[in-house]
């Protein structure tokens, strides 16, 4: 597929007409990992940064959450304080939004490590006996 990317000079079309849904992402800037209409995602900034007008596509596409993403450079430019003043508000959002991503995160994976979170099998095979019935549970953080 990407070879095929690489060859077209619309990938958005190419990619529509084969029924995938394209989606642009707007400029991302070099210090934030967050991706609109993907979230936090700090290795696909990895990958992404690297990208240039020449080499527009990445070797493969990004797996995050289980579902895949094929991305490609559009274009490159550096910010100016007039695009900064227009976009303030949505900035803002994002990165309100990217701290709040990686603190939940961070809790998250503290839990996972000190033990405070188990998975409760016994809750999934309720549900997939009695779909919508969960029985009485109790979560604690």
């Amino acid at each position: 597929m990407l070879s095929e990317l690489h060859k077209s000079s619309n990938p958005g079309r190419t990619l529509e007409q084969k029924g995938y849904k394209v989606e642009d992402t707007g400029y991302v800037t070099a210090d934030s990992s967050f991706i609109k209409g993907i979230g936090f995602a700090p290795s696909f900034f990895t990958n992404a940064l690297k990208l240039d007008l020449k080499n527009r596509f990445p070797s493969a596409p990004y797996e995050f959450m289980g579902r895949y993403y094929i991305y490609w450079l559009k274009d490159k430019k550096q910010a100016t304080r007039d695009e900064f003043e227009k976009n303030i508000d949505r900035l803002r959002d994002e990165y309100i939004e990217e701290k709040v991503g990686k603190f939940i995160q961070e809790l998250i994976d503290d839990a996972k490590k000190s033990g405070e979170i188990k998975i409760n099998r016994e809750l999934f095979a309720s549900e997939e006996k009695s779909p919508g019935k969960i029985p009485n549970t109790r979560t604690i953080f």
